[in-house]
């Protein structure tokens, strides 16, 4: 789809981050204050963790043609380049610690990952609020920020330290932009989604969702993503064994887009799929990521993501099409109405268990009522979008999604 001229402004930033990133401009190359080479980068983990066993070797070449990819296109500032750099040596030196952690208790991973709540849908889709909701139940478990972040064998019993560590990344995003925090709210204690567990393979949506990374963007796109869900389900099997007993909620807005890939690895997974209004879904996704590209670099493209609408339409048919032929067992995916959820969660969270043959208990229930009550939508402030502000037009996106609208019985907005 076309993007006409578009009307959308960046939020405001404060001045230390403008201060900050004329700092890098003032050497000529932010570059030269902030280091994003690969091989440095690998180095640092190495000597700041003292370790040298990555683990299996699938990831190398996607972070080669990640940090080059970053290098040639994305045109970082300081602060971008600051947050980049902080996630990559993160995962680098976390998979250092699972193959440590391993070597000390290799039993960790004879213990299957059993039947995880997955939660997916597009961006904006209710997908965030759902897998929340949905750990409250008190045989679940959304793995949360400070867990992901550092599991290594000595972090064990430290959780004030990995709180900290885990919260000065997420709550970056906001102080570089604080209008993020209406549009998703980050923090150390707070679920992570899939992205983030497969940022550690160096495959993952959550790197050309935030940058500007054409070339890194076409090799995810034609790659095989199983290595990316097998490393997911290595660290959560770290995870389960420093924290056993309860089935995880997990979630991403991109397992649509490879759920065949999902149940691969994760065979008896019970998906929960939302739907919604993609009128509504694609223009909150286009701030969203264009917000996400502003915190990291001052040029932003908004026509680099025209690809959205006719990649969620065929991510979406392609859904349709493998349960229909058997590729996707259709039994294990309950669809969820993001108007169902809205307006009535309770009810929408009981049927969604009642299909996947799950106890819903009268706790749970309660659990959701007070959440919703304490939590209530809009508390961070108004995420405001209109189709307008990126170009899109109504009509073009009605006729490009209807079949998808008749197919779930999708109410427009």
């Amino acid at each position: 789809m076309r993007i006409t001229t578009h009307h959308w402004e960046p939020p405001a930033r404060p001045a230390w981050v403008e201060h900050l990133n004329a700092m890098g401009l003032g050497l000529g190359d932010p570059k030269r204050l902030v280091s994003l080479d690969g091989e440095e980068m690998i180095a640092c983990a190495v000597a700041e963790t003292g370790l040298v066993d990555f683990g299996p070797d699938s990831w190398r070449e996607h972070y080669g043609v990640l940090t080059k990819t970053i290098d040639e296109t994305a045109k970082l500032h300081v602060a971008g380049r600051l947050l980049t750099r902080s996630e990559i040596v993160r995962c680098l030196r976390n998979r250092l610690f699972v193959e440590s952690y391993l070597a000390a208790n290799p039993e960790a991973l004879d213990t299957p990952v059993l039947a995880p709540l997955v939660v997916c849908g597009f961006g904006r889709s209710g997908t965030s609020l759902t897998q929340r909701l949905l750990a409250l139940d008190d045989n679940c478990h959304a793995p949360l920020a400070w867990e992901l972040f550092d599991v290594s064998p000595q972090s064990e019993g430290m959780r004030a330290d990995r709180v900290r560590f885990a919260g000065g990344e997420q709550l970056f995003f906001e102080d570089i932009v604080p209008a993020y925090r209406a549009m998703h709210e980050n923090g150390a204690e707070l679920p992570v989604e899939c992205l983030m567990f497969q940022m550690h393979e160096f495959l993952s949506a959550q790197y050309f969702g935030t940058m500007n990374v054409p070339e890194y963007a076409l090799h995810a796109a034609k790659c095989d993503w199983t290595s990316a869900y097998r490393y997911e389900y290595r660290l959560l099997q770290v995870l389960q064994h420093q924290r056993p007993g309860k089935r995880w909620v997990l979630k991403s807005p991109t397992h649509h887009e490879r759920m065949d890939v999902l149940f691969k690895v994760f065979p008896d997974a019970l998906v929960v799929q939302l739907h919604r209004d993609p009128l509504k879904m694609i223009p909150s996704s286009f701030s969203l990521m264009g917000t996400l590209r502003w915190m990291r670099s001052d040029e932003v493209d908004l026509s680099s993501l025209a690809y959205l609408p006719a990649s969620l339409r065929g991510a979406l048919e392609k859904v349709i099409r493998q349960k229909a032929d058997g590729v996707i067992p259709a039994g294990q995916v309950f669809d969820l109405l993001y108007a169902d959820l809205m307006n009535d969660p309770v009810e929408s969270l009981r049927a969604c268990y009642a299909y996947h043959d799950l106890d819903f208990s009268a706790h749970f229930g309660a659990a959701i009522q007070k959440f919703l009550t304490v939590r209530p939508k809009g508390m961070h402030g108004r995420h405001g979008y209109e189709l307008a502000d990126f170009g899109l037009d109504s009509s073009q996106l009605g006729e490009l999604f209807s079949d998808y609208l008749q197919h779930y019985g999708v109410p427009t907005e």
